[in-house]
């Protein structure tokens, strides 16, 4: 039985039909001359929700123009076989999750059986038909796949992030904007700093209150703890080790005593 998809609550819908000639055995042989008024012809659909099948009165149509039980042949010539159906509205309502659809009857013709699914969707929706097709991409995408996109991104050089408005170009500023305002901060004018100059004056310092201890120091006009007070600046000491290294960020505070 040949399936086909409509969406429920379609109106105006015209089949294309392929009716076979039984008189010739074996063969696919298209069965020509028959109208909507042809002598035995009969059409019913039924659908699942149904307690019984529905007779369809036969009308003649236009090709093309759409008629509610219209039959129209198509071309008896050179598309012998080729019929045009306009499917009643009712066979095609909500309510039911398919319908099936029979012609016969006529002399010399092959009972006709088609079924219909009725969806929720139309598969003739182009948004409906492009959702798909993302889907389908993705689903397609292998690890590899992935990988070969995560190293074009990332390979890509910088200079090609330049289009105004973009998701790159806006990565490309903002990271330049915080390299330089790091670079101000820590290489420049009033916040500059020699890592190395700063790591000597501290190890300076615990040289010197390691040459002379004394229980208390005066720093910057504070009494302050001998054994506080080293343990501080050795921490410094490390802190600015490790950044010299470049192993993990530092914070640096200076400061001066007096004996």
């Amino acid at each position: 039985m040949a399936k086909r998809e409509i969406k429920k609550g379609a109106t105006s819908k015209i089949l294309l039909l392929f009716i076979r000639d039984s008189s010739q055995a074996g063969e696919i042989v298209g069965l020509t001359g028959l109208a909507y008024n042809t002598s035995g012809l009969t059409c019913y659909y039924h659908r699942n929700s149904a307690g019984a099948a529905v007779s369809v009165t036969l009308a003649n149509m236009t090709l093309g123009d759409y008629t509610s039980g219209g039959f129209k042949e198509v071309d008896a010539t050179n598309m012998p076989g080729i019929y045009q159906l306009g499917l009643p509205d009712a066979a095609l309502a909500t309510g039911a999750e398919s319908v099936a659809v029979v012609l016969q009857g006529a002399a010399n013709m092959e009972v006709l059986p088609l079924e219909i699914e009725l969806t929720a969707t139309d598969n003739q929706n182009s948004l409906v038909a492009g959702i798909q097709g993302v889907k389908q991409t993705l689903d397609a995408l292998n690890d590899a796949s992935v990988a070969s996109i995560v190293a074009g991104v990332w390979n890509e050089p910088q200079t090609s992030y330049t289009t105004a408005g973009t998701f790159g170009a806006f990565l490309d500023a903002t990271i330049s904007s915080f390299g330089a305002t790091v670079s101000t901060q820590l290489g420049t004018g009033a916040y500059a700093i020699d890592l190395l100059s700063a790591r000597d004056n501290i190890a300076k310092q615990l040289a010197d209150i390691t040459a002379n201890p004394k229980p208390t120091y005066d720093i910057d006009g504070q009494r302050v703890d001998w054994d506080a007070h080293f343990r501080a600046l050795s921490a410094q000491l490390e802190s600015i080790e490790l950044a010299i290294q470049g192993s993990e960020p530092f914070e640096v505070r200076t400061t001066g005593y007096t004996q």
